[in-house]
C-alpha cells in the first residue's frame, strides 16, 4: 500500500516596521492581484509559484482584511481604522509529495494455563521505502538512506505477556529498534531492545499493591562514536535512563 500526501506548510517572517513600510499599500494591491492571478492558474503551477516565492505584506495591511465590515449603500467598508505596528510576513512551502509504504503486523493470543490465564501481544512494523520531496521538480529523498539526514529506523516491534493467577499479575514487555544512521551518517547504529517487568497482588477490592521495574537488564544505548558530546547518542528514538523501580499503592474509597 502507498500513501502520496500533499501538505502546505505555512512560516511566518516578522520584519521591521521600516522594511514594511517600503512594500506601502500600492504594492500590497499588487501582491494580493498577483495571489488571485495564481489561484485562478492551473494546480501545478500554482503549487510550483506557491514553492519559490512569498507574499509580504504590512500588518496594518493583514488587519485591514480581517477587520469588522459594516454595509454603507452598495459598498461595505471597515469600522475601525487599523493600528501601528510592526509587520507580519507570511509565505508558504510546498511539501511536493511524501509517500511510504510497508507492513504492519498486530496479534493478540489468550488462552488458559495450569497457571492461570495467559494473555500474549506483539506488533511489528517494518517500512519498505519512505521517499520525500520537498518542492516541485526535486529530486526524491530516500528518508531509509545512511545519508538522507534523517533518522527513522526501518523496523519497530513490540510484545508483551501476562499472566493472571488468583490475586496475581504478572508482566513482561520488550521494545525493539532496528538499526539507525550514525551522526556523520557514514554507518549505521547498532539494534536496540529493551525489558520491562512488574508484579500486582490485589490484597482485596479495594487496596492493590505493585512493584514495576523499567530496563531490566539496565541496557545502555548504542554509543555513537562520531556525536561530538554528551550522552553520545540520539536521545531522539533511545532512553538514557537505566534500571529503575517504582512501587505503588493503590486504594478505591468506593
Amino acid at each position: 500500500m502507498k500513501l502520496d500526501v500533499l501538505k502546505l506548510r505555512p512560516r511566518l517572517n516578522l520584519q521591521t516596521s521600516d522594511a514594511l513600510n517600503k512594500v506601502g499599500a500600492n504594492s500590497s494591491t499588487s501582491l494580493l492581484r498577483e495571489g488571485t492571478a495564481l489561484l485562478s492558474s492551473s494546480r501545478r503551477t500554482f503549487l510550483q509559484s506557491l514553492s519559490k516565492s512569498a507574499v509580504v505584506l504590512s500588518l496594518d495591511s493583514v488587519l485591514a482584511l480581517a477587520r469588522p465590515l459594516r454595509a454603507r449603500g452598495f459598498f461595505a467598508v471597515a469600522e475601525e481604522p487599523a493600528k501601528a505596528a510592526t509587520g507580519l510576513g507570511l509565505s508558504f512551502v510546498n511539501v511536493a509529495r511524501e509517500s511510504t509504504s510497508g507492513v504492519d503486523v498486530t496479534a493478540h493470543f489468550r488462552v488458559g494455563t495450569p497457571f492461570g490465564k495467559l494473555a500474549l501481544m506483539g506488533n511489528y512494523t517494518r517500512v519498505r521505502d519512505h521517499s520525500f520531496t520537498r518542492y516541485v521538480g526535486d529530486r526524491a529523498i530516500d528518508k531509509l538512506a545512511v545519508d538522507s539526514n534523517y533518522y527513522i529506523p526501518r523496523e519497530k516491534a513490540a510484545a508483551s505477556a501476562n499472566l493472571s493467577s488468583g490475586a496475581w499479575q504478572f508482566n513482561i514487555d520488550g521494545s525493539f529498534i532496528s538499526k539507525l544512521p550514525n551522526y556523520d551518517e557514514n554507518d549505521w547504529v547498532a539494534p536496540y531492545a529493551t525489558y520491562n517487568g512488574s508484579i500486582e497482588y490485589s490484597v482485596n477490592e479495594r487496596l492493590r499493591l505493585s512493584l514495576a521495574i523499567d530496563n531490566l537488564f539496565d541496557k545502555d544505548p548504542p554509543r555513537d562514536d562520531t556525536w561530538a558530546s554528551y550522552p553520545y547518542y540520539n536521545d531522539s528514538w533511545y532512553d538514557g535512563v537505566g534500571r529503575s523501580g517504582f512501587l505503588q499503592a493503590s486504594y478505591k474509597f468506593h
